[in-house]
């Protein structure tokens, strides 16, 4: 029996009885939709390596966490037929399903096969609750359901498994080859030993200033009024996406001197601009907006579905109205953030208080600090690299793969945005609160104009 961490079950209570803390994905998927049947025979076919799926969370009595207890699932409560008017968009489907809860007697996600917008596509929208996955967790998790090829015989997940044991028995060889001599065999292990201290020690002087300007930028402040982006979560959901082809933000990226991560931030600092200005905020040239964006402390060949995650602090240079500034500004920022030890400071704290610490009052200190979320920050921005080749669901291809991310109902954040690379394009998928971020639309246009202007610009 395996009870879930505390970071995992306090999912839960962000809900605040609004829709659930679900992560997954949109795919948009070439040629009419197969008999409603068939997906789910399909997904029931490989259930087997994805246990989470097929496992409720079951309450414990006492101070003992919940636990994951097996059960089987019925695919026709997990899968669903999802049929919408011609002419109506997979977007406005979307909004509708996030919005659904999760039935906590049985396990913990849902599937949407959309289908009637158009008659040459259809769309499946994929959900597994928070508590399973973070956002490469989940990536790895639906991975299962994604093959290389037309008529199956690998998944993307256990291409991933093999490419990461080549990776393995090719560094154990040379190891092996690399020191037959007594003495060069105690010289490694020597340095093996030392280097690595030595090495955190330096690193950790190196990086202090980093570590502390990062630290800085989590301090407490409250959010800009009026016409900010944070505030009252209500009950409803919007969601929209765009793309844009991966190659324009790579010759942006090697003509600015940069990340791809930073053109990303730098195209939603454009983004969040244009969001502003259109609802009539005055801009003043160092205004920000603070972003968190998830750093993965997943180990290489982690591909088990949990949250392995702690955040880093961006601030967007929205009162910067020149687009080669607003990218300069976000990699000093981010070069700073990623020299800094936040991440792994942040761990280790989080580590010791979960261990320290009752979890009904763990919890409950969780539950609290979200209401507060906004003085921390005002928004959440996930990146995580897709693969670059075409994927295919049941013998269909996957035209296009967008990330899904929740909002926490119990915190005061009304937007996140999530991007992912799949085969060539870049995905952005947003979400937002349907009464205070209904307007959402002019963030996504305003950070693909962005990216291509910045492509031109290169």
């Amino acid at each position: 029996m395996e009870r879930l961490n505390v970071q995992d079950s306090s999912f839960f209570q962000y809900e605040a009885d609004g829709p659930p803390m679900a992560v997954g994905g949109v795919l948009r998927v070439q040629g009419p939709p197969p008999p409603i049947e068939l997906l789910r025979a399909a997904i029931l076919s490989r259930l087997g390596n994805m246990t989470r799926l097929g496992q409720r969370v079951e309450p414990s009595a006492g101070l003992r966490q919940p636990k994951w207890v097996d059960v089987e699932p019925n695919m026709e409560l997990h899968v669903h037929d999802y049929r919408v008017d011609p002419g109506s968009t997979v977007a406005n489907a979307v909004s509708a399903i996030i919005e659904r809860p999760l039935d906590h007697a049985r396990p913990l996600w849902d599937c949407y096969q959309i289908s009637g917008y158009t008659a040459d596509e259809h769309a499946i929208c994929m959900r597994v609750h928070h508590s399973i996955a973070d956002g490469q967790g989940t990536l790895l998790l639906l991975g299962r359901l994604l093959d290389l090829s037309p008529d199956g015989g690998m998944t993307l997940t256990d291409a991933v498994t093999q490419a990461l044991e080549a990776q393995k028995e090719d560094t154990t060889t040379a190891k092996a080859k690399s020191g037959a001599d007594f003495f060069n065999v105690v010289a490694r292990t020597t340095r093996a030993r030392l280097e690595p201290a030595v090495a955190n020690i330096s690193e950790f002087v190196r990086t202090l200033p980093d570590t502390a300007n990062s630290m800085a930028a989590f301090t407490p402040k409250p959010p800009p009024k009026p016409q900010g982006l944070t505030g009252k979560v209500h009950a409803g959901r919007t969601w929209v996406s765009g793309r844009v082809p991966l190659e324009d933000v790579k010759l942006a990226k090697r003509a600015l001197d940069c990340t791809v991560n930073d053109i990303v931030l730098s195209g939603c600092a454009a983004g969040f601009r244009a969001l502003l200005l259109s609802r009539g905020v005055e801009l003043a040239p160092d205004r920000v907006v603070r972003a968190a964006v998830p750093v993965s402390l997943r180990d290489a060949g982690d591909l088990s579905s949990s949250n392995q995650v702690q955040m880093l602090p961006v601030a967007l240079p929205v009162g910067q109205a020149d687009p080669r500034k607003r990218v300069a500004a976000v990699k000093t920022v981010t070069t700073s953030a990623k020299r800094s030890m936040l991440p792994v400071i942040s761990d280790a704290v989080w580590t010791f208080a979960e261990k320290a610490t009752p979890s009904p009052l763990m919890t409950q200190m969780l539950t609290k600090s979200v209401e507060t979320t906004d003085w921390l920050f005002e928004t959440v921005i996930t990146n995580v690299p897709g693969p670059p080749m075409p994927l295919y669901i049941a013998g269909d291809e996957v035209l296009s793969l967008v990330p899904l991310v929740p909002i926490a109902s119990g915190s005061k954040l009304q937007i996140v945005i999530s991007v992912l690379s799949y085969n060539g394009s870049l995905e952005v998928g947003i979400t937002g609160d349907a009464v205070a971020a209904s307007d959402i639309t002019v963030l996504v246009a305003g950070i693909v104009d962005e990216l291509k202007a910045l492509a031109d610009l290169s």
